[in-house]
C-alpha cells in the first residue's frame, strides 16, 4: 500500500491511497497527522503479533530450520480473520476488532504458557 501525505501546511493535511486511489483520511492540524501516522503503525505491531500468535512457527527458523506452512489451517485463519477486519466502517471499529483478537490470542498464551514452558 502506497501513502501520500498532501498539504497546505496551514489547516489541510490528508493522506491520498494509492489502493484506494483516493484520500483515506483528512485532518485540520500536522499534530491530528501524526496521530494517525503513529496509531496506524501501532495497530501494524499489533497485527504482527497476531500473526505471530496465530500462525507460529510459520516464517520463523527453529533448530536451524526455516518453517513454511507448517500448519496451513492456522495460515487460513489467519487471512480469513485478516480478511475479516477489513470489512469495518470506521478505524475505531477495526482498531477495537484488533484488540479484542490481541487480547484473546494473549489470554490463551496465558492458559498455555505452563504447557509450552513445561
Amino acid at each position: 500500500m502506497g501513502w501520500r501525505i498532501n498539504t497546505n501546511n496551514i489547516d489541510q493535511w490528508s493522506i491520498f491511497s494509492s489502493v484506494t486511489d483516493d484520500d483515506i483520511a483528512k485532518f485540520n492540524t500536522q499534530e491530528e497527522l501524526l496521530n494517525f501516522i503513529a496509531l496506524e503503525e501501532i495497530y501494524k505491531g499489533k497485527k504482527k503479533a497476531i500473526e505471530i500468535l496465530m500462525t507460529y512457527p510459520n516464517g520463523w527458523t527453529v533448530n536451524n530450520k526455516r518453517i513454511f506452512m507448517s500448519d496451513e489451517q492456522k495460515h487460513d485463519e489467519y487471512f480469513k480473520w485478516l480478511y475479516s477486519i477489513s470489512d469495518h466502517d470506521t478505524y475505531e471499529e477495526y482498531y477495537k476488532a484488533i484488540d479484542n483478537k490481541l487480547n484473546e490470542l494473549m489470554k490463551q498464551n496465558e492458559v498455555l504458557k505452563g504447557e509450552i514452558n513445561g
